[in-house]
């Protein structure tokens, strides 16, 4: 029994559900230009809601 396979688990989680830090937003901020803050800003203010504001944010990330 040289090779021994374990079981992986993987979890992935973008809204901060099942993790202490949102992992959605800390892609956003590595990936998306700077312009999106507006559209946080709009969202937090309730000018938007999230599916048109991650619309508008979607296009801006460059990875």
């Amino acid at each position: 029994m040289l090779f021994q396979q374990k079981k992986a688990l993987v979890l992935s989680d973008f809204d901060g559900t099942i993790s202490r830090v949102d992992v959605g937003d800390g892609v956003l901020s590595r990936f998306a230009s700077e312009s999106r803050e507006a559209i946080d800003s709009a969202y937090i203010r309730g000018g938007m809601g999230s599916r048109e504001a991650y619309g508008k944010i979607a296009p801006l990330v460059r990875v």
